[in-house]
């Protein structure tokens, strides 16, 4: 127990950090929730088992939004690529030809 006497894990023992990002996490899942008090416990629980690894947090939306955004500017940066690929190809096989060979 602190000196709050409030239970401390062994995790928080050994790295004072970690609670300090569970309140963060804590207040991210109530801010999701709207802000509605009366969860702060169950808000507390769920940002430890996330940071601790036990479950997977949530992918919010505008992580997803990034994510995709990336995803088509890498599909349109392959499809530059494999134009420009098919483009040499073409052209040496036109060098090729002209050389006779």
């Amino acid at each position: 127990m602190d000196e709050n006497g409030e239970t401390v894990t062994a995790r928080e023992q050994i790295d004072p950090s970690f609670r300090q990002q569970i309140e963060q996490r804590a207040y991210e899942i109530y801010l999701q929730r709207g802000g509605a008090d009366g969860d702060d416990m169950a808000d507390w629980l769920s940002a430890e088992q996330e940071l601790a690894g036990l479950v997977q947090a949530p992918i919010d939306a505008p992580v997803a939004a990034i994510t995709s955004a990336q995803s088509a500017v890498f599909d349109a940066d392959m499809a530059r690529a494999e134009a420009l690929l098919r483009d040499l190809y073409e052209r040496s096989r036109a060098i090729a030809a002209r050389a006779g060979g």
